[in-house]
């Protein structure tokens, strides 16, 4: 998702965009100022009966608050309740790190360093500045 938000505070209105259906299939872009919503590039043809939408929740009441409404939003359309899913997941409970799309060494390592260097670099990183990290995430380079 996308959030933008006023910086008067932490009650200041907020603003949460996202795909809502074809998630694997949407791609969100920001490319000189503008939000772009659509088809991914490397997408050939869509089959009939395709469509895409995007989900906005806003918030008076500050960046949590607007999520909360993002995800209620999402969950609602997707037939779904929030559990307590967080209670059930390390992932959402605990400090990680990741090696995902998006993430820093995503494909991209330290300066002369091969991938197992560099997050044993990170993980020495990591010990020092007393992160505590509980998982790991190493994406497809890894297998």
């Amino acid at each position: 998702p996308v959030c933008v938000f006023a910086r008067d505070g932490p009650g200041s209105h907020s603003v949460v965009l996202s795909p809502s259906a074809a998630f694997m299939a949407t791609s969100q872009r920001v490319r000189r100022g503008t939000l772009s919503y659509g088809v991914m590039g490397n997408v050939s043809g869509v089959p009939a009966g395709f469509f895409s939408e995007a989900l906005l929740a806003h918030s008076a009441g500050g960046i949590t608050e607007a999520m909360l409404a993002w995800g209620s939003l999402l969950l609602a359309r997707g037939g779904k309740v929030r559990a307590a899913a967080w209670e059930r997941d390390l992932t959402l409970r605990t400090l990680g790190y990741s090696t995902d799309n998006g993430a820093y060494y995503y494909y991209n390592t330290a300066p002369n360093a091969s991938y197992e260097q560099t997050m044993l670099r990170v993980a020495e990183y990591a010990a020092a500045a007393r992160l505590p990290y509980r998982y790991w995430l190493a994406d497809s380079w890894w297998y």
